[in-house]
């Protein structure tokens, strides 16, 4: 009886040990974790920076390692081309834009989101001012960066398009205008927040004076609205 106690009891205090070593094993691996993504997070950010300050062509994996205060190795375990920087900044700024479930939110809060993200588009420029002044070049090197912009303007657009739908049905937007013409507000709306790219060609004008694009896109959505419409847009 004693040596199966004593066997019962050994059983059980290995088994503790495990248990402790998984539990001991599991904190340490959440801490590893949050630790790799602090780090890959930091390399990112860093990376922007310098990108929109010293120019994207002027700053190396090796520039950002040393920035970033990490090694070359590490670098490059989370980003092994400079491109994959460029497609991490790329994919936090399209994550921004917030496309809001239609049925979950009502009419008035919608309009003012809307007029809310010509500003938010505009900003998201000043801070990715690289992106958008490589735009061509990038698109060039990783067509898996211009296949994400192609992605982004369609979602934009077929947003916008659904939004103006339910604003028209809801009384925000005037009803005496089609469908078709709604979509068309949404192509000019979307192909004006991507106007930037002509700042990229040799054919961009700088002799025609630009309006603020974000402005500009709340002047063109003001003659679709209806009186209760133009009231709580003006009262942002």
């Amino acid at each position: 009886m004693y040596c199966q106690g004593l066997q019962a009891s050994l059983h059980y205090t290995v088994l503790e040990k495990i248990s402790l070593y998984d539990r001991i094993k599991s904190v340490g691996k959440k801490k590893c974790t949050k630790f790799m993504k602090n780090t890959k997070d930091l390399i990112k950010d860093t990376a922007l920076r310098m990108f929109n300050e010293k120019g994207y062509k002027n700053v190396s994996l090796r520039d950002i390692a040393k920035e970033a205060g990490t090694t070359i190795g590490n670098m490059t375990y989370h980003y092994p081309k400079k491109g994959d920087l460029v497609l991490a900044v790329q994919s936090v700024s399209h994550d921004l834009f917030d496309f809001e479930e239609l049925d979950k939110i009502d009419s008035p809060a919608l309009l003012k989101n809307i007029l809310s993200s010509f500003t938010d588009i505009m900003e998201r420029r000043k801070t990715n001012y690289f992106m958008y002044k490589n735009i061509i070049e990038l698109s060039q090197e990783s067509p898996e960066f211009y296949e994400n912009i192609e992605r982004f303007r369609n979602s934009i657009y077929d947003y916008y398009c659904r939004c103006f739908l339910k604003l028209k049905a809801d009384g925000l937007m005037r009803n005496d205008i089609s469908d078709e013409q709604y979509r068309t507000l949404s192509y000019i709306l979307t192909t004006i927040q991507h106007i930037w790219i002509q700042e990229c060609t040799q054919y961009y004008s700088t002799h025609i004076p630009h309006p603020d694009m974000d402005k500009a896109s709340a002047d063109l959505l003001y003659p679709y609205l209806t009186e209760e419409g133009i009231t709580i847009a003006g009262s942002m």
